[in-house]
């Protein structure tokens, strides 16, 4: 259990020593957004929301053509 807790003492330092803490922080939250984003569009795509905006739409540039 030691091991553990001072390799989680090692990365805590490192993640709040200098810019290489900074760096990765950024890293973290960007990677977090990226994933946010995929997860929402499976989401979307596999709820079926997708698919009646994309009908609600064709149906409107249907009916707006003469």
């Amino acid at each position: 259990m030691s091991i553990i807790n001072d390799l989680l003492i090692r990365i805590w330092t490192s993640l709040h020593r200098g810019e290489r803490g900074q760096d990765t922080a950024e890293y973290i939250v960007m990677t977090a957004v990226v994933v946010a984003i995929i997860a929402a569009v499976v989401y979307v795509a596999y709820s079926g929301a997708l698919q009646t905006a994309v009908e609600a739409l064709g149906t409107a540039i249907t009916d707006a053509l003469p």
